[in-house]
């Protein structure tokens, strides 16, 4: 009698699996352990901040969210970050909230096992520094199934907002224009000043706000009327700012926005 034997093999790729939060070591790299490579075309998630500054021990709000409606993901990590230095060091601190947690030692949220539900979107309140930290941005992760995900997209960047205080030497060795009887802690400012050589006028303008769509504009004109100027913008649009520059056709607040361009 003759016996066969027949081996039949299966192969699996290894996911690790974790009870509660991502290990330790995903806090330096931010790459899930799924045995595939993060992808490389274009990250269709973005960071959505509540405002584009940061104050000494704000709150600000924080939303990692699909592009294109309706783009869900199921994991993520959020971190933040100065964008001088490489090391790892506690800016601020996120609210604890359901499904999120931190195995990092710095501000870090991320999902919890009980949290990895398909979601199109998770909003987060982080608490900023009690001091100015300089320049600082949110790097994030985000899972969109075990094969498909995206590793260390940044957002864009928050900057540290000092309180708008008339400058020194205005009215004598700069120009500027401030809202009136104010000195201190003013909603906005205006300055400008010759370079050295007076070819140039550098201009500065600054305004406080407490939503990532905002404004500020400079005309500059012939007359002391609303039209036929010339007009630079600073605009900001879901936190991601631009100058432009554009014409006022006629007097009055008509302002022909067809002619926009970005300088």
């Amino acid at each position: 009698m003759e016996y066969s034997t027949i081996m039949v093999l299966t192969l699996m790729r290894v996911v690790m699996g974790y009870s509660t939060l991502p290990p330790r070591d995903a806090c330096y790299t931010m790459v899930p352990s799924h045995g595939v490579s993060a992808q490389t075309g274009a990250n269709p998630y973005q960071i959505v901040m509540s405002k584009d500054t940061y104050s000494p021990s704000e709150t600000i709000q924080v939303s990692l969210q699909g592009i294109a409606s309706g783009t869900q993901f199921r994991g993520f990590m959020i971190q933040i970050r100065s964008i001088y230095a490489s090391y790892y060091a506690p800016l601020g601190s996120f609210a604890a909230q359901a499904g999120v947690g931190n195995p990092c030692d710095w501000a870090a949220a991320t999902h919890q096992q009980t949290g990895q539900v398909d979601k199109p979107f998770i909003n987060l309140t982080w608490t900023a520094p009690d001091k100015n930290v300089g320049s600082i941005l949110f790097l994030y992760t985000v899972v969109q199934n075990a094969d498909t995900f995206w590793v260390n997209e940044p957002s864009s960047i928050l900057e540290y907002l000092d309180k708008i205080n008339k400058p020194i030497g205005c009215g004598s060795t700069v120009s500027c224009i401030m809202p009136r009887n104010c000195s201190q802690n003013c909603q906005y400012s205006v300055q400008w000043r010759p370079t050295k050589n007076n070819t140039v006028v550098e201009f500065e303008v600054k305004r406080k706000t407490s939503s990532p769509n905002y404004y500020m504009a400079l005309g500059f004109s012939e007359d002391l009327q609303m039209g036929h100027d010339s007009v630079t913008e600073c605009v900001t649009f879901n936190g991601v700012p631009k100058t432009l520059s554009s014409y006022n056709t006629e007097y009055g607040r008509y302002k022909n926005n067809t002619n926009l361009a970005v300088i």
